[in-house]
């Protein structure tokens, strides 16, 4: 299901849950004043070269690349360090660079890989992966030589695309209604002399609509070039300059957020005015018209004037779109749509700059950047700075019907209110019926029998800590909890044993090096305790990983009045304050099993 008016939950396979947090990936840089919010993100790939020449046994490698503060800068998977790769500071001259808003993609063929970068200020880059600086390039639109030394005039170019052996380009500065493309099988070479209908090299095209509004983005797709205009798209058609065919895409305008356009090689989707629209090769149709019209409510909510900074990726079946809402000029929310089923959910996740989906073997990372720093989305449990992830829901209103014979109708509703870090605090429920102008509301405390849903919280948590940290080097057979909340407060655990160990040494220990001092070191020490005052036969029902949670919370307690209190001392005070005669807890603990049947 979704909600409108839901923030930071999420509903999967029929529960209700709060969002997954955000965890830093690498290094930061720092961005320069006045350019924050205007970073992008990619990936590079390239063959691994031997002597020289490319070994096509020995696989590829690939690189981040970070373009920020008018520099390039490039880093191995997990971005411990970045290089600047651009340096283009030149003495008494301007810089260089003079965007951020670059446009990427990566290009093979038998002689060379690179990743070349445009926008439509500068000229183009290009790097090979192995160079220390990317190269510049002009894309030559035509030389001469007629009356002196060669002149080369250079196209600048905002988008790139790679479709039939040929590069195009589009959303250039000097003609708002023209793409380019180049030479076949040369990515460099845009020579605009074709003289047949067969030439394989470069040339352009005007895309001229009455309205006057400008190319903004073009993708390919399916075997043809996609044109977005503000007010209308465009498919271009044909493999020579004689065949090509240009016919316009009927069912909504374009797009005025270019880097909203994701591909999951069945549909494109990309924000219009009309809100989030699908194209999957015939017309394009808005989503509402699809059947969800609850998301109308959000469009109308997104800042006009700074849509542009609106981006989106794509990885399984979910769409991640950072929107501008209420005015704001930075991304301040990330709306989660499900192109499947057509359910949506909403973070309040604010400055998100681009999106990544990073691939490394057979595994994706969704990453995103944000003042400099690079994230990894829907990791650990809380946002920026270790703040918990606020969450609230509330249903959509459901039409009740008739109530009674005397014909009476009302609406129905109801909020969720919880937090990620407060997992000993039970949420409540508020229940609330409208009839007329009144609102008759009662709020309910959920139970702590509801063991079902328990079980299926904790399998849930524990199956998340599994896929997140693939933890091979702890005994999970051993550390089983059946509190819901244990599993993230156990990597809380972790994460603060890890910070105190890494005091005293030079090179930072890892997640898992601190795993493993954290077992072998606190929770089997805990262990220790538990087995020598036999706790395990005073709590039936619970496991030594319940009692090690237990405990450390105690001891914590008995720490701030004693600093010299013992793991050991813990566990000998919460033996003295069992009141209950053990015979009783173990038929308490059997009724209870029973009657949760």
């Amino acid at each position: 299901g979704s909600s409108p008016d839901g923030t930071n939950f999420r509903t999967r396979d029929g529960m209700l849950m709060t969002v997954g947090g955000i965890s830093k990936y690498g290094a930061w840089i720092n961005p320069v004043p006045g350019h924050i919010g205007e970073g992008r993100i990619f990936q590079a790939f390239f063959r691994v070269k031997t002597n020289g020449q490319f070994d096509h046994d020995a696989g590829v490698f690939s690189k981040l690349i970070m373009t920020i503060n008018h520099e390039v800068y490039a880093a191995d998977p997990g971005a411990e360090t970045w290089t600047c790769i651009s340096n283009f500071y030149e003495p008494g001259s301007q810089l260089w660079i003079t965007s951020n808003d670059w446009n990427a993609i990566n290009y093979r063929d038998e002689n060379r890989d690179i990743i070349m970068l445009t926008n439509r200020d500068d000229a183009a880059l290009y790097w090979d992966g192995y160079a220390t600086t990317v190269s510049r390039q002009y894309l030559i639109q035509d030389e001469s030589e007629d009356t002196g030394p060669l002149i080369r005039i250079a196209l600048h170019v905002g988008q790139l695309a790679l479709l039939n052996e040929r590069l195009w380009g589009g959303v250039v500065k000097e003609h708002l209604d023209r793409i380019y493309w180049s030479k076949t099988f040369d990515p460099l070479d845009w020579d605009l002399s074709f003289e047949d209908s067969e030439y394989e090299g470069g040339g352009y095209l005007d895309v001229a609509t009455f309205d006057g509004s400008s190319v903004r983005a073009i993708m390919a797709f399916m075997d043809e070039l996609l044109i977005f205009k503000d007010k209308s798209i465009h498919r271009l058609n044909g493999s020579y300059p004689g065949e090509f065919s240009l016919s316009q895409i009927f069912g909504t305008e374009g797009t005025l957020a270019p880097r909203t356009i994701v591909n999951d090689g069945k549909a494109l989707y990309f924000l219009t005015d009309d809100g989030l629209v699908k194209y999957a090769g015939m017309t394009a149709t808005p989503l509402e018209a699809l059947g969800d019209r609850r998301l109308k409510d959000i469009w109308s909510r997104i800042n006009s004037s700074t849509i542009q900074t609106a981006c989106a990726a794509i990885m399984g079946n979910i769409i991640y779109l950072a929107i501008p809402l209420d005015g704001s000029i930075i991304n301040t929310h990330v709306i989660e749509y499900d192109t499947t089923k057509h359910t949506y959910n909403i973070l309040k996740l604010a400055g998100v700059e681009d999106w990544l989906v990073f691939r490394e073997g057979n595994e994706e990372k969704l990453l995103f950047l944000s003042g400099g720093q690079i994230y990894r989305y829907d990791t650990g449990y809380t946002f920026y700075n270790n703040a918990p992830i606020n969450a609230v829901w509330t249903t959509p209103y459901i039409s009740c019907g008739t109530l009674s014979s005397k014909k009476q109708t009302g609406r129905i509703y109801m909020s969720i209110n919880a937090t990620s870090l407060d997992v000993n605090r039970q949420p409540s429920i508020k229940l609330s019926m409208l009839s007329g102008d009144k609102v008759r509301s009662k709020i309910i405390q959920l139970k702590t029998g509801l063991n079902e849903i328990r079980k299926r919280v904790v399998a849930y948590e524990r199956q998340r800590f599994l896929d997140q940290f693939n933890p091979t080097y702890l005994p999970m057979e051993r550390i089983v909890f059946t509190a819901p909340g244990s599993y993230p407060e156990m990597v809380n655990h972790i994460m603060v044993h890890k910070y105190f160990a890494n005091q005293n040494r030079k090179k930072e220990m890892s997640f898992e090096e601190g795993a493993v001092s954290w077992f072998n070191n606190v929770y089997l020490r805990i262990a220790d305790a538990i087995e020598a005052e036999h706790l395990l036969s005073e709590f039936p029902g619970q496991t030594e990983a319940d009692l090690y949670m237990w405990l450390v919370r105690r001891w914590d307690e008995m720490k701030r009045v004693d600093a010299l209190a013992t793991e050991n001392d813990a566990a000998k005070a919460v033996k003295s304050e069992i009141k209950t005669p053990f015979l009783v807890r173990w038929i308490n603990y059997l009724k209870a099993k029973l009657s949760r049947k």
